[in-house]
């Protein structure tokens, strides 16, 4: 069966999420992609970036100390900057809930693109 999503104003969004009358689907891979947008809070896009920036630092870190430190120090640099990338879709996901709380600009853009969707938490 297929889910029925609600479209509701952000006024009622933000007091029924609050009494937890709603539930949420957050895309989280869409998410990350709302925070290039420059109409954002510059706070979540700088913690996004410092997430990314960590990751990459990780991985490439880790491929350089391949030729210069033993084997087990590049893949271990390597595997924790993969364990460090579903920790950015989280951020992200969280980031544009929080964000489209508290602005209904960016909930609308956020409902609009699919990357929120709301169910009636009664079903």
């Amino acid at each position: 069966m297929k889910q029925k999503y609600l479209n509701i104003p952000h006024k009622e969004f933000v007091s029924k999420y609050n009494s937890g009358q709603i539930s949420l689907d957050v895309d989280r891979s869409r998410a990350g992609f709302m925070l290039q947008d420059r109409n954002f809070p510059q706070k979540a896009r700088k913690s996004q970036a410092a997430i990314r920036t960590l990751i990459y630092a990780f991985i490439a870190i880790g491929i350089v100390s391949f030729f210069f430190l033993p084997w087990w120090v590049g893949v271990s640099l390597i595997f924790l900057g993969l364990l460090c990338a579903p920790l950015a879709q989280k951020n992200s996901a969280k980031s544009v809930l929080d964000a489209s709380i508290e602005n209904p600009a960016i909930y609308a853009k956020a409902l609009e693109g699919g990357i929120i969707r709301i169910r009636d938490a009664s079903r």
